[in-house]
């Protein structure tokens, strides 16, 4: 899982305030609106308006995927 950060935590105080990750929401699981917030983030700071296929957001695209997955085959098993 990934952790994300909460509202109201930047990276700055993540970096200088060793306390600061317990202002974090414990982990959850990455979603579709997670990978769509971060992809945009990386393509606005990016003057080409591209992202790489290694980088940071196709890894949180492709875990939100396979989260996406296994929750649709839970889903399944409890709707038989």
């Amino acid at each position: 899982m990934i952790r994300l950060l909460a509202e109201g935590v930047t990276g700055a105080e993540m970096r200088n305030d060793p306390g600061a990750a317990a202002k974090l929401p414990t982990d959850k699981q990455a979603t579709g609106r997670d990978a769509e917030g971060v992809t945009g983030t990386k393509m606005r700071n990016d003057p080409m308006l591209t992202t790489h296929l290694s980088g940071v957001a196709a890894s949180v695209v492709a875990v939100a995927r396979l989260n996406q997955q296994k929750n649709d085959r839970v889903a399944l098993c409890f709707s038989s």
